[in-house]
């Protein structure tokens, strides 16, 4: 098996094109290199990407079929229906049931049905024995939330069955569609929606809002002053878990969905901010994917989901402190699960010859736990730099996760890969597999073989891209603040990368982490290796380092924090 490589790769910036940015609208040079470094290349593109406002919000009719939907959520709220709402068991999903339910309470004192799916009895999505269950409960109106695009045979029974439903989801969608009322679904031919990238949570915003645009048309006043701006927390909470991109209107609803969990946070949330050692005041997008986020989703991989939506929902502090604490020790025993998993996958995959030559990871296991397989699949990628399935037994058959590389479409390989496959779907990066046992060892020669086709066997490198070298000398406390204006960060739109070339530090290990303190400029910034203690030698000698800085604020005082992503000895 080729070593997986680590290539650094600076980023190319025109530097006129730095000078006019910084000239026009007075920043600092650095923050303008880093606007450059990110395709804002014009002082109006810069204004627009570091002042966003909800104004620029697009228009939620240009979504296809979301009239249809709106209009039978309004029919079935004021007439009395009962509806239900079926979920996921990721944050995207909690988020999703949790934002409809509130809407639907606060806006016409509907308390709907909500069913989030157990991850290792029911598996992902809709099922038909979840669409009778729906009808013998009599409920009149399903919307199927993070779920549902792919539910042709579950929309054609609940049609048999007399059962209206709304399908609002966000992933890649299969044909045929399912025939149900209204199918909102960025992803659809159909649909003029210019944001393609929504998460479902975003998708619901986008739905509420134009319920809110027809009531207030008809001259519903009431519902007319209903801040729908207090529902961005939840949106930016799914959205950053889901790891959608973070770029145009994306980036608006996190923004926003941050101010208004800065500023009065839901008790639920509270709860989960203080078992996370979390300021809310300060609470930032990375903190909502790596520090809330496992936490909710610890719930929906070890056990039942709906204790996380039963938190977002929850009003009384003392039972939001129990539910939070319980997901605190799920959440610690999801970590212990992962890495046993982990270990077992590295050591079968480098212990077997015939692994070694393949241009994908097929893994299976009747022993690992199912929950950590998604999470698991992506550390291996991570590690080995090519697509990762990972499966274990459920049932008598074989299921689990897929991950994929740059480059790589998950779903359109699995397309391919559909006759050896009991139930399949996800999107290009990740996604979610059945699999017949007898069915296995075909399904790895033939998806190795897409993956090889594909090319990515050539290079197991990953490269990390740089935006900007630095002198630590050089660099101060103002700079690192005014990187706070390209919040907020994560996909598509990264943290600043900055590297620092024959640095000196001095460092200390602590459990598996290194930590280093660097001079900089105007104080000494503090760096964190995470899982690099084995590194400490190398600082008794000048060291090559690439980091993302960040102000950190505890106890009345602000410093500057290095989270170094990599270090070498400099050459």
């Amino acid at each position: 098996m080729p070593a997986h490589r680590i290539e650094w790769r600076l980023a190319q910036v025109d530097p006129l094109l730095v000078e006019s940015l910084s000239n026009s609208l007075q920043l600092p040079p650095l923050l303008s290199h880093l606007l450059v470094a990110r395709g804002v290349t014009s002082p109006e593109e810069a204004e627009r990407f570091l002042s966003l406002s909800l104004q620029e919000m697009p228009d939620p009719a240009l979504m296809a079929d979301i009239d249809l939907a709106a209009k039978r959520l309004i029919q079935a709220a004021q007439h009395g229906e009962i509806i239900a709402i079926y979920g996921d068991y990721d944050v995207d999903g909690i988020t999703s049931t949790a934002l409809l339910s509130l809407f639907l309470r606060e806006a016409f004192g509907v308390t709907p049905l909500q069913k989030i799916p157990h991850r290792l009895k029911d598996g992902y999505g809709l099922t038909c024995d979840h669409v009778r269950q729906m009808v013998e409960q009599k409920v009149q109106l399903l919307v199927t939330v993070d779920n549902g695009s792919s539910s042709v045979e579950e929309a054609k029974l609940a049609r048999e069955l007399g059962l209206d439903v709304i399908v609002i989801d966000h992933h890649q969608i299969s044909e045929p569609e399912p025939d149900v009322v209204a199918h909102l679904n960025p992803h659809r031919k159909a649909c003029q929606y210019p944001c393609k990238d929504l998460a479902a949570v975003g998708v619901v915003f986008t739905l509420i809002s134009q319920v809110r645009r027809i009531l207030k048309d008809s001259g519903d006043s009431r519902l007319a002053q209903l801040r729908l701006a207090r529902y961005l927390d939840l949106v930016a909470l799914g959205t950053v878990a889901d790891v959608a991109p973070l770029r145009g209107w994306n980036r608006t609803l996190v923004r926003y969905g941050l101010l208004e969990m800065r500023r009065s946070p839901r008790c639920g949330l509270l709860a989960l901010f203080q078992t996370a050692k979390l300021t809310p005041a300060q609470v930032t997008a990375h903190d909502l994917g790596f520090r809330l986020a496992p936490r909710l989703n610890a719930a929906g991989r070890l056990g039942d989901a709906a204790l996380g939506l039963e938190l977002i929902l929850c009003e009384d502090p003392a039972q939001a402190h129990r539910l939070a604490l319980q997901l605190e020790a799920l959440n610690q025993e999801r970590k212990a699960i992962e890495h046993r998993v982990m270990a077992q996958a590295v050591s079968f995959i480098e212990s077997d010859e015939s692994k070694k030559s393949l241009s994908a990871l097929v893994l299976a296991n009747s022993e690992w736990h199912f929950g950590v397989l998604g999470i698991v699949a992506s550390r291996l990628v991570e590690r080995f730099g090519r697509p990762a399935v990972l499966l274990s037994e459920q049932g008598g058959i074989w299921k689990g996760s897929a991950r994929s590389v740059t480059g790589f479409d998950m779903k359109q390989a699995l397309d391919r890969c559909s006759d050896l496959l009991v139930r399949y779907g996800g999107h290009s990066g990740a996604a979610g597999l059945s699999i017949e046992k007898q069915n296995f060892a075909q399904f790895e020669t033939d998806f190795c073989k897409i993956t090889q086709e594909a090319n990515l066997s050539a290079d197991f490198c990953e490269t990390r891209d740089i935006d900007a070298d630095v002198a630590l000398s050089a660099l101060s406390f103002a700079d690192v603040e005014a990187f706070e204006r390209l919040e907020p960060c994560g996909s598509c739109n990264p943290a600043p990368v900055l590297r620092a070339l024959r640095a000196r530090g001095q460092g200390q290990v602590k459990n598996e982490h290194l930590f280093i303190k660097f001079d900089i400029c105007d104080a000494q910034a503090r760096a964190v290796a995470w899982g690099q203690a084995e590194k400490l030698a190398w600082l008794s000698y000048p060291v090559d380092v690439i980091f993302t800085p960040r102000i950190e604020s505890w106890g009345g005082q602000s410093r500057v924090v290095f989270d170094v992503l990599d270090l070498e000895p400099s050459q």
